[in-house]
């Protein structure tokens, strides 16, 4: 499993700065296993779960959740807020879930399956998962950045040429690119699976949170880290932004609209004989 959310400050803004998923998406799951108008059952696993933001939003529907991170920072991070009563996080690499074979309802991972060992992964949710039970992968991917408010803003030009920057470096993690093409050439290892790409997230931000979220981001860190002598960078951006904006008199604190399109992907373990 690849490595790039270890440090205890990265682990804070990843918290702080990254959008939660719209209740639509919970839905969309709940819905395709058949649990929207049950009472809670069964066990989930959310494998790379980082902060436990998503983990946090399946406690209502599962007697017990877990929430497993390669990163012990993102763990600490995630236990560090008060959780639902039957939701636990633990440090695990997803080579071995912490779990015993078909003891699983739903196995779900969260902008996460790109930095994994795909073919262990899905082993392991097979072992893990009870007959019908569902994977979900599911992410987000390139950000679109705009400026309704201001019409004839080119913010956008300038936060995709930030995006080119990044991506165009030897830091930049080559898996990225896998999340941010929405998963387009992932297969889920059922004969029974869907795709979903109706959900988009949209958030009104002022321009200091779109570089904190920018900084969250694995391979602006690993760029920051390999090239301490950049480490105004995003600064630097940020006033690029400020620039392209009609009217920049409110700085860092214009609003902007910053939109991700929502990439869902479900499967349903066969039935036993």
């Amino acid at each position: 499993m690849n490595r790039f959310f270890e440090t205890a400050q990265h682990a804070s803004l990843y918290a702080q700065a990254r959008p939660d998923y719209p209740d639509a998406l919970f839905q969309k799951i709940f819905d395709y296993m058949g649990t929207s108008r049950m009472p809670p059952r069964g066990a989930a696993l959310d494998v790379a779960c980082g902060t436990g933001m998503s983990t946090r939003r399946l406690a209502a529907y599962f007697e017990r959740v877990v929430g497993t991170d390669i990163s012990e920072n993102m763990v600490k991070e995630a236990r560090s807020v008060e959780n639902p009563h039957n939701v636990t996080f633990e440090v695990d690499d997803a080579s071995s879930f912490p779990v015993e074979d078909e003891s699983l309802d739903l196995v779900t991972i969260a902008n996460g399956a790109h930095w994994l060992d795909k073919e262990r992964f899905y082993a392991e949710t097979v072992r893990t998962l009870t007959p019908n039970g569902v994977l979900a992968m599911y992410g987000y991917g390139r950000p679109r950045l705009s400026c309704p408010q201001q019409p004839g803003s080119t913010v956008f030009d300038e936060f995709s040429e930030m995006i080119d920057f990044f991506m165009n470096k030897p830091s930049w993690p080559p898996a990225t690119a896998d999340c941010f093409d929405k998963y387009r050439n992932y297969e889920l290892p059922f004969p029974e699976w869907i795709r979903d790409d109706t959900l988009t997230i949209v958030c009104d931000w002022p321009l200091t949170h779109v570089l904190e979220y920018a900084g969250s981001i694995g391979g602006v860190q690993s760029f920051i880290r390999d090239k301490p002598e950049q480490k105004d960078i995003l600064v630097r951006f940020g006033e690029k932004f400020v620039q392209a904006l009609p009217d920049p008199s409110e700085g860092l604190d214009s609003v902007v609209r910053i939109a991700w399109d929502v990439f869902l992907l479900m499967g349903r373990k066969p039935s036993a004989p």
